[in-house]
């Protein structure tokens, strides 16, 4: 990992570059939506990152572009695409299977977004200039540490700006190669986190300690922001345990109605130490 940052650290900035962390910085500012006529590969990567197919899975191509009602040519590429993203697993001759929780996989992608964020804020949030929509969003993150405010209410707040103030803290690396690693990571911890801010005991943390990022991005302080980063780093990783048995909990309350409910929780996830 050391060595893919002093990689990106001498990639050249460029145009694209620029035109990217700068639909980052406007991301922070305007909740994302989707279009209706979304692509193929949107479409399926939604249902991937959120486990609506269950761990071990396989994914049928004329299934998919019937159910997509696409030719299955957009529908084998984009499982192509996912598959490198790390989103899917290919087995020669069986076809495409939806990944498998794995403990030691979460641990690492959580070391690489901490790594990926206090890089990209080393050195470059004393200098960070805001415009007015970027303050004011951050502004809104900065108040979630309230509790005597509606919980509900906050945790939809922090589900709207919690992954554009990230993308927005790697923007300050003008990388775009950086950019795209933690899109990916992002991604693939999605399931994770969606399950982690649902648990009633860890909802409070993971706003003050978002909260507590935000201050130091308006403040300017690169010490705060990166104190902030690296204690929800070590909350991650110290938690990670009891997250993943949320985790299967989760999933295996989705297939619990079949009957065959017992067999197939057996294979919903794979915990390492």
């Amino acid at each position: 990992m050391e060595l893919a940052l002093r990689f990106l650290r001498v990639s050249p900035w460029g145009t694209a570059v620029r035109r990217t962390c700068r639909k980052e910085r406007s991301d922070m500012q305007h909740s994302h939506t989707e279009p209706d006529d979304r692509s193929v590969y949107e479409q399926i990567k939604e249902l991937l990152v959120t486990y609506a197919f269950l761990p071990g899975d396989r994914l049928h191509v004329p299934e998919l572009a019937d159910q997509l009602r696409v030719s299955a040519t957009p529908v084998r590429e984009a499982l192509n695409r996912f598959c490198a993203e790390s989103l899917l697993t290919a087995v020669p001759h069986r076809g495409f299977f939806v990944k498998r929780l794995d403990q030691a996989e979460i641990a690492d992608l959580f070391g690489m977004k901490y790594m990926m964020l206090d890089y990209a804020a080393s050195g470059t949030i004393a200098g960070l200039r805001l415009d007015d929509g970027e303050r004011r969003a951050l502004a809104t993150i900065a108040g979630l540490d309230k509790e005597d405010e509606d919980l509900p209410e906050r945790l939809r707040v922090y589900e709207r700006y919690a992954v554009p103030m990230t993308l927005l803290i790697a923007s300050l690396s003008q990388n775009a190669a950086l950019l795209e690693c933690l899109r990916n990571v992002l991604d693939r911890l999605h399931f994770v986190r969606l399950t982690e801010i649902a648990m009633e005991d860890r909802a409070e943390t993971i706003l003050k300690e978002a909260a507590a990022i935000s201050q130091g991005l308006l403040a300017g302080s690169e010490a705060a922001v990166k104190r902030g980063l690296e204690e929800q780093h070590l909350r991650e990783q110290r938690m990670l345990p009891e997250l993943m048995k949320e985790c299967v909990n989760r999933l295996y309350l989705r297939c619990r109605p079949a009957p065959q409910s017992s067999e197939r929780s057996a294979r919903l996830v794979m915990v390492t130490a």
